[in-house]
């Protein structure tokens, strides 16, 4: 006869792991994810308003820039008509808006042909932008304290929620506002 020996007996704490066990901890990282995930849409969500205050502030900064060309050509003794922008600058009491159809005769200077401040238009459609821009001159003499021969100007942007244009996504995009101020010499 041959020799056999009988297996040793296993204990309880050498038995593998039960189908309940597998499922809690299963479970356990399920809620783990859940929670890393939901970081990662917040985050998300967060790069798109970035991204939209990013997009209207070089926005702002673009029609600052055609303000300031457009006063350097007048200083300089030549003129653009059809801006828009008030020449000489002068003291504006209610924001001045840029135009937001092709219909408004300072869209040529504003618009994709021109200083391309203003949305998409491939000749035939024109889609407007996802925001709305305005500005307004301010004289720096009567600020305080004062700006001493200097125009201030602050371009505003807000998105255009209108059903037409396109719209920014992200978190609390409706609420998002750029104010841009520069001054420019007298």
């Amino acid at each position: 006869m041959k020799n056999r020996q009988a297996a040793p007996a296993r204990g309880r704490s050498e038995r593998g792991s039960s189908l309940i066990e597998v499922l809690v901890a299963l479970l356990i990282m399920l809620f783990l994810m859940i929670g890393v995930l939901q970081l990662f849409s917040m985050a998300y969500l967060v790069n798109l308003g970035a991204s939209a205050r990013t997009d209207m502030t070089y926005k702002c900064q673009q029609v600052i820039e055609n303000i300031r060309y457009v006063q350097f050509l007048r200083a300089q003794g030549t003129s653009l008509p059809g801006t828009g922008i008030p020449m000489p600058l002068s003291v504006t009491s209610t924001p001045i808006t840029l135009p937001t159809s092709t219909s408004d005769t300072t869209f040529a200077f504003w618009g994709p042909n021109g200083a391309d401040v203003l949305g998409r238009y491939n000749g035939t459609v024109y889609t407007p932008p996802p925001y709305v821009l305005s500005y307004t001159i301010q004289n720096g003499n009567g600020m305080v304290p004062p700006v001493t021969n200097m125009w201030v100007i602050t371009v505003t942007a807000v998105p255009n929620l209108t059903s037409s244009a396109p719209r920014y996504l992200g978190a609390g995009i409706s609420r998002k506002r750029v104010d841009y101020v520069a001054q420019i010499p007298q």
